[in-house]
């Protein structure tokens, strides 16, 4: 049970690095425009592109979706571990302990449920950022 959220912890950086390689593949479709005056990092010009601004957004919610399915997931099967091993054990035995039964659990009965879940989880993070981008163009706009 101590290696599970390890475990998770790995799954997650793992699909965040290929999350990021596709997101720069992703984002080398737009105009690419060199530097200029004292800059030496290239900038993405999204004008025109506005397919790929929606391909871009649907991309930025499959993270939020995926990440917090992944953390469903690996929760779930702790969840299962925990309450066969309290429903199995008695005074007399010790309770079976199964985090394997729990990801079976969770990938043939329950991956409905999570993905549901997750998919609420994932617009509610989308929402937040939104609303947090919002607040800070108004900040920004009060000050000048």
């Amino acid at each position: 049970m101590l290696f599970i959220p390890f475990g998770a912890f790995i799954a997650i950086i793992s699909y965040f690095l290929v999350w990021l390689w596709g997101f720069g593949y992703l984002m080398s479709c737009a105009n690419i425009v060199q530097p200029t005056g004292g800059s030496q990092f290239k900038s993405v010009n999204l004008n025109g592109h506005d397919d790929l601004k929606w391909r871009i957004a649907l991309y930025v919610f499959g993270l939020f979706w995926i990440s917090e399915l992944l953390s469903a997931i690996f929760c779930y099967c702790i969840i299962v571990g925990v309450c066969t091993w309290y429903f199995t054990s008695s005074h007399d035995t010790r309770g079976n302990f199964s985090m394997f039964k729990g990801l079976w659990y969770a990938f043939r009965y329950n991956m409905g449920s999570l993905a549901f879940g997750s998919f609420l989880l994932a617009i509610i993070w989308t929402l937040r950022v939104i609303f947090e981008y919002i607040d800070k163009k108004l900040k920004n706009f009060n000050n000048n």
